[in-house]
């Protein structure tokens, strides 16, 4: 027989099976602990402001991961502001506009209140003295009709 045909071993029994080393959990400190959950809690608040905001994805960012250690004391909130500033300005800027804009519009389809126009209001008085005498009876006419359904009828 050659040597490569009695390395091979013939069964399975005769191979020799490396024992599988699983990694040992060592316990987490305390405080790193502490930590880690006080970054959760403030990413669950993060969430109301920010709904897409995911604290494992801002993990991976090294910057957002170096502001956040522990012993810094910065927030999640402002390390992600620090991170994403000019983004949310440019977003609050575009929030700002399109509310401007439907004021805006919304404000053009307004029918125009009292005293708010140009125009001087128009004169809604009888001009006795030169009306002619149909009119003079008709305004007499329409004042006994006023009073006659109790109505208060001022000069």
């Amino acid at each position: 027989m050659e040597e490569t045909e009695e390395m091979i071993p013939e069964s399975a029994e005769q191979q020799v099976q490396e024992p599988v080393v699983e990694p040992m959990e060592e316990p987490m400190d305390p405080g790193f602990e502490a930590h880690i959950h006080g970054l959760e809690e403030q990413a669950q608040k993060m969430q109301e402001a920010f709904p897409g905001f995911d604290l494992r994805q801002a993990l991976q960012d090294p910057v957002f991961l170096q502001l956040t250690a522990p012993g810094t004391g910065i927030s999640v909130e402002d390390a992600y502001y620090a991170l994403h500033r000019r983004e949310i300005q440019q977003a609050a800027a575009q929030e700002t506009k399109a509310k401007v804009v439907s004021a805006i519009q919304a404000g053009s389809r307004r029918p125009l209140e009292a005293g708010t126009t140009s125009q001087a209001p128009s004169i809604t008085t009888f001009q006795y003295g030169s009306a002619t005498k149909e009119q003079r009876e008709a305004f007499k006419k329409e004042l006994r009709r006023a009073w006659g359904r109790g109505e208060t009828v001022y000069p």
